[in-house]
């Protein structure tokens, strides 16, 4: 069937040899055309970004490990200095509550095992101070009450009073700082069972 609207053209039954060298010059592909398009370079392509990426995650997943048993690590410092602290507190306590209840005087031995106890729970202030400036401690209110913690015990131990003094003050202040040493460890346990 003839389309009346298209004018007839008669086609040679062979195409002349230059047409045909035109023909495969125009559909020639390109070497790099053939290559992106294999399946073998696109797989190989892949591999090597998933190999990469694998490489990348494993790296990342063994810093965060190792960043997390850091924190841990230090949570558990800072839980034994707490808990450390809070003993000492409590040797003091009954240091005091012994003399007063015998009611006994100051005298060389008790004054020495005072100064002892007095120094003891500095150091275990000290401790706690520097366990809680830790970079892996990454607990703001934790950081804020290990800090006012240690200036109570700083403003109760480095006051030159005299031991009925020291006993009067601790016995105002022993609630508020066991108070304190528990809610710290509160705050510890807590972050060592996650």
């Amino acid at each position: 069937m003839v389309n009346p609207k298209r004018p007839h053209v008669d086609l040679p039954d062979r195409m002349p040899a230059s047409w045909v060298d035109q023909l495969k010059q125009a559909t020639r592909p390109a070497l790099w055309t053939i290559i992106l398009g294999s399946s073998v370079i696109a797989g190989i392509i892949s591999g090597g970004f998933s190999i990469y990426t694998q490489s990348n995650l494993k790296v990342r997943t063994e810093v965060q490990s190792r960043r997390a048993t850091k924190a841990q690590d230090a949570y558990g410092v800072l839980s034994q200095d707490s808990h450390t602290l809070l003993t000492r507190l409590m040797a003091l306590k009954a240091m005091l509550q012994i003399r007063s209840e015998r009611h006994l005087d100051w005298n060389p031995y008790n004054l020495n095992e005072l100064q002892k106890q007095e120094g003891l729970l500095g150091e275990s202030s000290a401790d706690l101070l520097k366990d809680s400036e830790n970079p892996f401690i990454d607990d703001i209110v934790l950081k804020t009450r290990c800090g006012s913690l240690v200036q109570s015990f700083i403003s109760l131990l480095q006051e030159q009073v005299s031991p009925d003094q020291l006993e009067a003050e601790l016995k105002g202040k022993y609630q508020s700082l066991e108070s304190d040493i528990n809610g710290i460890n509160g705050l510890l346990n807590s972050k060592l069972q996650n």
